[in-house]
């Protein structure tokens, strides 16, 4: 639902329905398939909910953030109207009046200095009609002592003039080009007849010209000194002090005014008087009687090209239309220009330019290399120190199977229920009810399967590092079986020593293993505790839960605690988060559990090892592994 919102409230879909109609359509027909039609349904009706806003409020109030937060209701109801608007096939209302969404738009392309300004219309959006508020009555009318009264001013009869908004498009981009090169070509006497035409009103205004005055001249600077303030007390007088009302000032019909320009004449040429006219009028014959020829001639040659590209009228083309120019080709092709016949480079320099463009090139490419290769190591050490070691592996662990072991792992559901199919390490027994929870995609996996699993694990993991017998040499892994976790919750965490010295391990070799797989079997469902000593950590993996479980993880702590007695540090020890794919169903934590175990005990990160696809595949190739009596042949776990 919030991606669907995401989309129809993105600004490419505003532009889009702003470019295909430029006023406010009647009808606007939305491509909606029937997903995205349910869709508008619930969120219309949950938006629209009147139970919506206090469970809002409860939310915010259990995660204590009411009185940080204020609920957007008016943003829970335009969505609402904009869903029944989408759902009647009308434009949506937040589209059109300005709102929430508009201000948005304000907020990301107005410049920082103009998002203070207020607009009646955003720009880009449909004009606002009817926005222009009512007048008010002349009964609401305050009026203030000292103030004119203007409201009895009669307007002339002439409206003013209305000044065209500027055009910032290419058309008049290239209009006002042609505008400038024609005034450019312009002479004096040109310019004046084309821009300053006159009318019968400045006749008028020069017969009213004051030109009949005595100028006064200025004080000397012994009359300067000589004068001395008009007040004797250098007070103001009270008639000074008497503020007058502003007087209300019209035109009338009468008044003679000149013709209005549409801008400043900033950039319009003054009129020259005669005497310059005559010296401009000179210059530009000598310029025009000139040869072509002659030195101080200067022209362009009609195929002349820019270095730089250039549109048509010499302007320099945008970055988007000179995207594929370098500047290295443009210095390439500067370079490649015929040089002087006495600059020309011999052939020997020549080489030795090359060779030290081969020699740079060549340096490039290895310094290139270097930062590539500094880089892998720098991204795998700090993935091996966020994982605690765990590395990705060299191919994907759940491979197909072949068509002899897919066929021999199907036929376990027809044998005989009472024939021993497999045997684990430790010497139990299979049959056919327990391949029957391992095999089927959607069964859930028994003890016998796990503990099995991990007895397998255990062997090829010691056997692997030269481990033949674990009661002369330090194990590596150490799988127990779901009984003895179980042991541990209903009988306590103390009296282990023993069991463990059957398996070689005691206090003082305990650090020396570097895996310890305990699986848990709880309320249905199969988890993983995994204790590194050589690492010092200990973490719980749950296929349902991305976090774990801070209470198995504390029953970890105290048997190890327990275990090691004074040779327990505290503050060595730190829980790890090791990061898995989380399952998708509700049958397949065990095979989640058997496979994350053989991860970290190949000092794999599970999450880059497998997906919870692979789940059907990998429960096969564990009945497989079983019936093949280890990890052994096709089922080697050394080439990860």
């Amino acid at each position: 639902m919030f991606g669907f919102l995401d989309g129809v409230y993105e600004i490419s879909t505003f532009i889009k329905v702003k470019d295909q109609y430029p006023i406010v359509p009647r009808d606007f027909q939305y491509t909606l398939t029937k997903k995205m039609q349910e869709t508008v349904n619930r969120t219309k009706h949950l938006t629209s909910a009147p139970a919506l806003v206090p469970v809002l409020r409860d939310l915010l109030d259990e995660g204590n953030q009411l009185d940080d937060y204020t609920l957007p209701v008016d943003i829970i109801g335009a969505v609402a109207l904009d869903m029944a608007a989408m759902a009647h096939n009308i434009i949506f209302p937040s589209f059109v009046k300005y709102n929430h969404f508009h201000r948005k738009l304000l907020e990301q392309f107005l410049p920082s200095h103009l998002r203070a300004w207020t607009f009646d219309d955003v720009p880009g959006t449909y004009p606002q009609e009817n926005s222009r508020a009512s007048e008010p009555s002349n009964a609401t009318k305050e009026t203030r002592v000292g103030e004119p009264d203007v409201s009895r001013t009669i307007s002339p009869s002439t409206p003013p003039p209305h000044i065209k908004r500027l055009e910032r498009t290419k058309t008049a981009y290239l209009r006002a080009q042609l505008l400038a090169d024609e005034v450019a070509q312009l002479t004096s006497a040109g310019f004046k007849a084309k821009f300053h035409g006159r009318d019968d009103t400045y006749e008028f205004i020069k017969e009213s010209y004051i030109t009949d005055f005595v100028a006064k001249q200025p004080l000397q600077g012994h009359e300067i000194r000589a004068v001395k303030s008009i007040l004797k007390d250098r007070k103001v007088p009270k008639r000074l002090t008497m503020q007058l009302a502003p007087k209300s000032v019209r035109f009338t019909e009468s008044t003679f005014s000149p013709r209005q320009r549409g801008h400043l004449g900033l950039d319009v040429p003054r009129i020259l008087t005669a005497e310059e006219e005559i010296i401009r009028s000179e210059a530009q014959k000598e310029l025009d009687s000139r040869e072509p020829g002659s030195p101080e001639f200067k022209t362009v040659a009609a195929d002349f090209k820019y270095m730089f590209p250039r549109g048509r009228f010499g302007i320099p083309l945008p970055k988007s239309k000179t995207i594929g120019i370098t500047s290295s080709a443009t210095i390439e092709k500067i370079l490649a220009l015929p040089s002087l016949r006495s600059l020309v480079i011999s052939d020997d320099t020549k080489a030795g330019i090359e060779v030290k463009k081969e020699r740079a090139a060549r340096k490039a490419a290895e310094e290139a290399n270097r930062l590539a290769e500094q880089q892998i190591r720098k991204e795998r050490d700090e993935r091996l120190a966020r994982t605690g070691g765990l590395r990705i592996p060299d191919q994907p662990l759940v491979a197909p199977l072949s068509s002899d072991w897919l066929s021999r792992a199907h036929a376990t559901l027809r044998a005989n229920a009472s024939t021993t199919l497999a045997t684990t390490a430790e010497g139990v027994e299979l049959r056919r009810h327990d391949f029957a929870k391992v095999v089927p995609p959607m069964e859930w996996l028994n003890d016998e399967i796990v503990n099995g699993s991990f007895n397998w694990l255990d062997q090829f993991i010691n056997m692997a590092a030269g481990i033949k017998d674990t009661k002369k040499s330090t194990r590596k892994c150490l799988a127990m079986s779901s009984f003895f976790f179980k042991r541990l919750q209903e009988q306590g965490v103390t009296r282990t020593q023993r069991t463990l010295r059957r398996y070689g391990v005691d206090k003082e070799n305990l650090l020396d293993v570097d895996t310890i797989l305990l699986p848990i079997c709880e309320h249905s469902h199969w988890t993983l505790l995994v204790i590194r000593p050589s690492k010092r950590t200990v973490a719980h993996i749950d296929s349902m839960s991305a976090t774990g479980s801070q209470k198995y993880i504390s029953v970890g702590l105290a048997w190890l605690k327990d275990l090691m007695d004074d040779q327990f540090v505290d503050s060595e020890w730190k829980v790890m988060l090791h990061e898995a794919p989380m399952q998708t169903n509700g049958y397949d934590c065990g095979v989640h559990t058997i496979t994350n175990g053989m991860c970290v005990a190949l000092g794999l990160n599970p999450i880059d090892s497998y997906v919870a696809e692979d789940m059907p595949r990998q429960r096969l190739r564990i009945a497989s592994m079983l019936l093949n009596g280890g990890f052994k042949g096709e089922f080697d776990l050394r080439r990860y």
